[in-house]
């Protein structure tokens, strides 16, 4: 069986990182081998091997400490040689821009074709904030061989930074759709309507402009029994911490406290579970003031569509590629708190609609989003990356 290393350049794995370990564990014809610089979470994504930076187990603490020096110095740690001597894998998988950047030396110095797949932030947010990013990736395009993107906008930021586009290839994040059961929604029994919104309190979701609609539809029909619950929160850090004033002011504003419910930051499987006791899902992605945006799209709303949930979200990124306007949910522009509200307040009204829409949108991600058909999709690229390496 062919070799194929994962590079995580930090922990492996939090467990807002599940879709990376669905792209790890469905592999048929590769035997995937995790390197990472630290380890948590192993019972909840487990592999059969795996090589951690601080495993004081295999490395004595001064071996720890000179691995941190060198890479401080030269950009890479000498700790994978020995892996990839003992390893020796047919191709590498780079999980974020500058993880396949800071692996690049490693890569032509045993020979090893490498993809590299960008997931957000790497494309947005690094290059605009930081631009020695730009002619770091130039020296990843030109040293490596492909690129993967979740979506056609993220093709063409990829393009824009100077990625030949013959080298970038869309590929699917896949989900488990075994774990995510199809359920149509109906109006509950008690007749109140439940609203569900995911996410970090960061700038890029949002989730400001969705308070604010549901309190502009909630206080024009006070009749109604809505309900909106909120998954996320701050990490503490300063730009999260504005975000989640902004929110806070924002309910009370609209007075609709007795009508929010902010849970904090959850396990995957809470949110799972979260799916199915609510019947609309609200994702109003923008791009934030330093650049940073989805640059795909949100997972958890691939796994609302798939749960036969209708969802309202915006024209930002490739979210368009998921969100099927009209057909599976609703997309408008971004910021724009009244036609959110407009097309939240004809979902609430229009119950009879929810059911369509949701059996459109699972019909869509099992036809792109399936974690399965895009690992059989994923072997197939590292098949024709070999093949035509030529050194």
């Amino acid at each position: 069986m062919k070799k194929v290393i994962h590079y995580i350049r930090g922990k492996y794995l939090s467990e807002t990182e599940n879709w990376i370990y669905t792209q790890i564990k469905y592999f048929k014809n590769y035997k995937p081998v995790v390197y990472c610089h630290s380890m948590e979470n192993i019972d909840i994504f487990p592999v059969e091997e795996i090589h951690s930076l601080d495993n004081s187990g295999i490395w004595s603490v001064p071996i720890i400490v000179f691995n941190k020096i060198w890479n401080n110095i030269f950009h890479f740690y000498p700790a994978f040689i020995y892996f990839l001597i003992k390893d020796k894998p047919d191709i590498i998988y780079s999980h974020f821009g500058p993880a396949g950047y800071f692996f690049l030396r490693l890569k032509k110095l045993f020979n090893i074709p490498m993809v590299t797949a960008f997931y957000g932030f790497d494309l947005s947010k690094m290059p605009k904030r930081f631009p020695k990013w730009k002619k770091r990736y130039k020296k990843l395009f030109s040293g490596s061989e492909r690129f993967l993107v979740e979506g056609s906008n993220m093709k063409k930021s990829l393009i824009k930074l100077g990625c030949p586009e013959n080298k970038i290839t869309i590929r699917h994040i896949g989900i488990d759709l075994d774990g995510i059961k199809y359920t149509p929604r109906e109006i509950s029994a008690d007749k109140e309507i439940r609203i569900l919104i995911c996410g970090r309190f960061r700038e890029k979701k949002g989730i400001s402009y969705a308070v604010e609609s549901f309190g502009i539809v909630k206080n024009k029909h006070p009749e109604l029994k809505l309900k909106l619950n909120i998954l996320g929160d701050s990490c503490g850090c300063n730009l999260e911490e504005i975000e989640k004033r902004k929110i806070i002011e924002k309910i009370k504003n609209y007075n609709i406290q007795n009508n929010v419910e902010i849970f904090g930051l959850k396990p995957h499987a809470f949110f799972i579970k979260e799916l199915y006791r609510n019947h609309i899902y609200l994702a109003p992605s923008v791009t934030a003031c330093d650049g940073d945006t989805e640059g795909g799209l949100p997972v958890s709303l691939i796994e609302a569509s798939a749960s036969g949930m209708p969802v309202i979200s915006t024209l930002h990124c490739d979210i368009p590629e998921a969100v099927i306007n009209n057909l599976s949910g609703y997309l408008v522009p971004e910021r724009d708190v009244n036609v959110l509200a407009e097309k939240l307040e004809f979902m609430v009204l229009n119950p009879g609609i929810w059911k369509q829409m949701g059996f459109e949108g699972r019909k869509h991600i099992e036809a792109h989003y399936d974690a399965g058909k895009q690992a059989i999709f994923l072997e197939e690229i590292y098949d024709e990356t070999i093949k035509n390496i030529t050194y």
